[in-house]
């Protein structure tokens, strides 16, 4: 399947279409349940979050080399996650 993904650029967007779909819709879900529990703010729109969501994604497959730089140094990942989650400030 990965194989027929790559040297077919269809079958690509067609998967990424599939999961891209299936990903926000989940994504979509856990936000209005975050704001439910007062977990995430309740003025945070779906399309804001979605808009950082993508900066943040085409931002991380910028970056070259990033797997194994998470890997050789993992201890660096919490504080990403705390920095994306809660700002400079966290």
């Amino acid at each position: 399947m990965e194989t027929s993904a790559k040297h077919y650029p269809v079958i690509q967007e067609y998967i990424d279409n599939y999961w891209g779909e299936r990903r926000d819709n989940l994504i979509g879900k856990l936000l209005a349940e975050g704001k439910a529990g007062g977990y995430i703010r309740p003025d945070l729109s779906l399309e804001g979050f979605f808009f950082y969501y993508q900066i943040v994604r085409r931002g991380v497959y910028a970056i070259p080399n990033i797997a194994e730089r998470m890997l050789s140094k993992p201890q660096l990942m919490p504080e990403v996650i705390s920095v994306a989650i809660h700002g400079l400030r966290g």
